[in-house]
């Protein structure tokens, strides 16, 4: 550093320590107790996601959620820039875990605008509001927290969000009960299903547990305007726990609960191996430790390798559809290893490596579509290729180090130390079967940004700039600008774009659903092409019932044709487009062969995403029937049956067929084919075929 830096540097300190000393003692502004109260409040309304559903949206449990959560972020993020900017106190330095999420928010960037369709990977869809936009959201929400909550905040936190779980799981057992007209879902509560559920007591069931331990060690704590509030503190802390994992252990999230007891393992394992008096004690805990870590590791390893013993067990416990989108997942990763194919695009992976046996539910299971690897490791493989799954792993093992480092230099106690390492390994383990959604999303960052306070090196407020508050006001209107165009852009118009399409398939009139059907399709880019595939499937049924309109048709299936032109993977947009004009072209006296050539490309362009899957060539056959090319739809049934002829459905296709140009032969080959495989139907079968 040159000789005019360092003046300038002792200058500025100098500056600094004037303005300091000129502060009143403990003086908050005006101004700042309004932004105080502002962040304090968005933070605690923020904990109210689980119980946010709403009916008149697509997707109740999971879009009303994400909305939500990243409405109060932006209030939250905007209020704390401008305090931040206004009150040079609150300015602090970034600790090793704002890098580490910086890096992986910045891998996801890239890996949307190199994916294979950014659009989608921005955005997300309704039923999972996990794209970029809102780690972006969480990001913010991490880097103003850490700066204003210091550790009684965050205790506060745990206090009412454990408050909030209790609620959640109240509502759980009057459903349980039979308590009608409750917003739940069958043992998902509020939050959305089982898995949901148990993934938030997790955190939760951990926050208690801290909790406890922290307020024991104190004679005072407040909470809320209760001065002497240490007991009702412990009383939430102690009773929220039994509560939560009564429920937990009721919900039946296999994964969050195997890996509670996991982690209260690991924590008992942690305290006796580094707190404990007797050194034989603590000499067997590491042992367990270290043998733990190896089982630990090994295990992770042969659940990720194809029909390994841990797979198989896996398997027979559930259904073997983990395994073999798993073996996809691998297979889209080696596509593109390194920034993947973007966040939200896993079906396309999953499509084109299709498994025909997918169509055999006693083996599978009913799902014949996933959109996500049910795996963390694998989903951020397919989503950011080998950068995203170190970014994600980085925040997981800076937040491990900077606590090690905390505990090792005795500026963390065991218990602050131990329980958010515990956290986050339950978390990941669980997340090896599930993933996340807001909910989850939330106690995720809640965790994160309570480990980068307690940490941190550096105070929480700290001075770097000195200089006039009303000078600084200034930024207010740009804040205030940016913050309305983002709430307009990425909360109002999602929200109604969200409830704009339930209100459509309510509406059984066709002038009440033309004016809807715009703010549908054109009010918001996010979850568009979920939005029209059920606008394409609503269409489809009204054709089956015949209450469908013509401009019902042409509105949706020009919607669904811009998905198309838009987005070069997606098979299902063209499955949903060619059924739609399959069931609309069988209505229709004179057959439209215009559309029906339309409905052939879009099926051959589907059959290259998905050249195993049966669904297409089901449809490409009923194409080919209604152009009278019998026999081109003949070779497409046989094909199908071909990929996999254990699958019920392809037979069931080819009789009607077979029946229906008047080939009875062929038609009770096809019946004597299904029974070798399924003879239990044979009264069934010769039925269907005498009639």
């Amino acid at each position: 550093m040159g000789k005019k830096s360092r003046e300038k540097k002792e200058r500025r300190s100098e500056q600094t320590e004037e303005f300091i000393k000129k502060q009143p003692k403990g003086a908050v502004g005006g101004l700042e107790k309004i932004c105080l109260f502002i962040l304090y409040s968005s933070a605690y309304l923020m904990l109210l996601i689980p119980l946010i559903v709403s009916g008149d949206f697509l997707f109740p449990f999971v879009g009303p959620k994400g909305l939500y959560l990243m409405a109060l972020i932006e209030i939250f993020f905007a209020t704390g820039i401008f305090l931040i900017i206004y009150s040079p106190k609150y300015r602090a330095k970034h600790n090793a875990l704002s890098f580490a999420i910086g890096f992986f928010v910045l891998v996801m960037i890239l890996s949307t605008i190199f994916g294979a369709d950014p659009l989608r990977s921005f955005w997300s869809k309704f039923e999972r509001m996990s794209g970029l936009l809102m780690w972006l959201h969480l990001f913010g929400f991490f880097i103003v927290s850490r700066i204003i909550f210091k550790k009684d905040d965050w205790l506060r936190i745990f206090s009412f969000s454990i408050l909030v779980s209790m609620f959640v799981c109240l509502l759980f057992w009057l459903n349980k009960a039979g308590m009608q007209g409750l917003s739940v879902a069958y043992n998902g509560s509020t939050v959305g299903n089982s898995s949901f559920l148990a993934t938030y007591l997790l955190f939760n069931l951990f926050f208690a547990i801290y909790l406890f331990f922290e307020l024991k060690k104190r004679k005072i704590f407040q909470f809320f305007f209760i001065k002497e509030s240490r007991k009702i503190c412990l009383t939430i802390a102690t009773t929220g726990f039994v509560f939560m994992l009564i429920t937990l252990l009721f919900s039946t999230g296999r994964a969050a609960i195997l890996a509670f007891f996991g982690g209260a393992g690991l924590l008992l394992l942690l305290y006796l191996a580094l707190e404990h008096k007797k050194n034989n004690i603590r000499l067997i805990a590491k042992i367990c430790l270290i043998l733990g870590l190896v089982i630990y590791l090994s295990g992770l390893t042969m659940l990720l390798w194809s029909n390994s013993p841990v797979q198989q067990w896996l398997s027979e416990r559930a259904n073997k559809s983990r395994q073999v989108i798993w073996s996809n997942a691998w297979q889209g990763f080696s596509e593109r290893p390194i920034l993947g194919w973007g966040s939200g695009n896993f079906s396309f992976v999953f499509h084109k490596h299709f498994d025909p046996g997918f169509y055999i539910p006693e083996i599978y299971g009913a799902d014949t579509r996933f959109d996500r690897a049910h795996n963390i490791i694998f989903d951020n493989l397919v989503d950011g290729g080998a950068l995203g799954l170190f970014g994600y792993l980085s925040m997981f093992g800076t937040s491990f180090w900077i606590l090690r480092r905390g505990y090792k230099r005795k500026k963390l106690d065991f218990i602050t130390a131990a329980v958010p390492s515990v956290i986050l390994v339950a978390h990941f383990t669980q997340n090896l079967t599930v993933f996340d959604m807001p909910a989850s999303f939330l106690m995720l960052f809640i965790s994160f940004s309570f480990i980068s306070v307690v940490s941190c090196d550096e105070p929480a407020q700290e001075v770097i700039l000195a200089g006039r508050k009303k000078g600084r006001i200034i930024f207010l209107p740009l804040i205030a600008l940016l913050f309305f165009f983002s709430l307009s852009s990425f909360v109002i118009k999602p929200a109604i774009a969200g409830t704009a399409t339930i209100r459509v398939m309510k509406s059984s009139i066709f002038e009440a659903r033309e004016p809807l059907y715009e703010k549908a399709l054109h009010s918001s880019p996010m979850g568009q092409y979920q939005i029209r595939e059920h606008l394409g499937l609503h269409i489809f049924n009204l054709i089956e019932a015949r209450l469908v309109e013509t401009r019902d048709f042409e509105i949706v299936t020009e919607a669904l044709e811009e998905s198309v032109q838009n987005s070069p993977f997606d098979y299902y947009e063209r499955i949903t487009l060619a059924r739609t004009y399959n069931a609309y072209s069988e209505l229709q006296k004179e057959k439209d062969e215009i559309v029906l050539k339309r409905t052939e490309e879009v099926l051959e362009d589907a059959l290259r995403l998905s050249p195993t899957k049966q669904e297409g060539y089901w449809e490409m056959a009923t194409t080919k029937s209604m152009l009278n090319k019998n026999d081109e739809a003949s070779e497409l049934l046989e094909k199908a049956i071909s990929l996999d002829p254990r699958v019920l459905r392809s037979y069931q296709m080819a009789i009607v067929f077979y029946k229906k140009i008047g080939d009875i032969e062929k038609a009770r080959q096809k019946g004597d084919e299904l029974l070798k495989y399924y003879p239990e139907l044979e009264s069934s079968v010769r039925q269907a075929l005498d009639n």
